[in-house]
């Protein structure tokens, strides 16, 4: 359990449980979660990451990291076609607006208004390893068709005083 504020808090529950029912209501695809972390998708051309900024009385980011398949397969359901007819825009456009989706039922749990950036998307690393301002808030390990996802809530730093 994390706490926001008094009385707010986010918890892996709340990441999963969001996951879970948006990916189930929208693509009709089941998540679990895992208790362990899984190794990442072996090849760096192998995930999809999204990352939405939260801005306001809480400042950090949400970010989904995606194994390429599964997005591909995701995109399909989005699209009702074949994976196969997936396109790479189609993949970058749907883990975008489901990082979005996921980030604006989160963001109800913070205390005081908050904003969401337009999803930024990553193909090859997952941005997980890229947050230069801000620390791990809080993190869920899950797993859909057989693929590992991570998703994971990060805090923005404040910015480091100048010198004197």
């Amino acid at each position: 359990m994390i706490a926001i504020g008094p009385d707010i808090e986010v918890t892996p529950e709340d990441l999963y449980l969001s996951m879970a029912n948006i990916w189930f209501e929208t693509l009709k695809l089941r998540m679990l979660r895992v208790d362990e972390e899984r190794p990442a998708p072996p090849a760096h051309d192998d995930v999809v990451s999204g990352r939405v900024r939260i801005s306001g009385s809480w400042a950090g980011a949400l970010v989904i990291d995606c194994p390429a398949e599964l997005c591909r397969l995701a995109a399909a359901r989005m699209l009702d076609c074949l994976p196969e007819e997936v396109r790479e825009e189609d993949l970058q456009d749907t883990v975008g607006e489901l990082t979005n989706i996921v980030a604006g039922n989160i963001k109800i749990d913070f205390p005081g208004e908050c904003r969401l950036t337009f999803p930024e998307v990553s193909e090859g690393r997952a941005y997980t390893d890229r947050i230069p301002d801000g620390r791990l808030f809080c993190e869920v390990f899950l797993e859909c068709e057989q693929h590992p996802l991570h998703v994971a809530l990060f805090e923005r730093l404040p910015a480091v005083a100048a010198a004197r």
